[in-house]
């Protein structure tokens, strides 16, 4: 998994996202225990240089798993 920057070296962008993106992705953060911000910085530190074809292949791979964390 990419490294996500420090606290203190970041950026704050606006990101717009239709209804149906957003609600998408509140589901994989909600999924993985992260906060919707968060799960976006690590999709995004994942996929920035590797040209758009391997993402999309990535993303389209159904055997690749996700682990959830345990709920305390």
């Amino acid at each position: 998994m990419a490294d996500l920057p420090k606290k203190g070296n970041t950026k704050r962008i606006h990101l717009r996202f239709n209804s149906e993106l957003y609600d998408l992705l509140v589901i994989r953060a909600e999924e993985e225990n992260r906060s919707v911000t968060n799960m976006i910085a690590t999709y995004l530190s994942a996929c920035v240089g590797l040209p758009s074809s391997v993402v999309v292949e990535r993303l389209n791979n159904k055997s690749r798993s996700r682990t959830r964390r345990k709920n305390k």
